[in-house]
């Protein structure tokens, strides 16, 4: 019976090992996410103060250099509905499949 008992005990103390490595292994992966989380919150803060330390004209200039890459506004045409300025336009050509085909 000692043999069975010795048996469980050693089993018990490799399953508490593994149990303890990945405990460790979880640990460590969670120690680096929240340092990695504080790196970005530590930079977006310095982004912020340094954008307070501009002032505002430098702020607007900024917005201003933003908005020179954004594609000119459409405006809706009378009798042209709204839902259309951001479909493709659709062409359509005369003719069948076979006459456009051929040379």
């Amino acid at each position: 019976m000692s043999g069975v008992a010795d048996g469980l005990s050693g089993e018990a103390r490799r399953v508490a090992a593994e149990l303890h490595l990945a405990t460790a292994a979880v640990r460590a992966r969670h120690e680096r996410a929240v340092q990695q989380r504080r790196e970005v919150v530590a930079a977006r803060w310095a982004d912020v103060v340094s954008r307070a330390d501009r002032g505002p004209e430098e702020l607007q200039t900024e917005i201003e250099r933003a908005h020179e890459h954004l594609p000119a506004p459409r405006t809706v045409s009378p009798g042209e509905s709204p839902a259309t300025l951001d479909a493709p336009a659709l062409t359509v050509e005369a003719g069948t499949d076979e006459e456009r085909s051929t040379p």
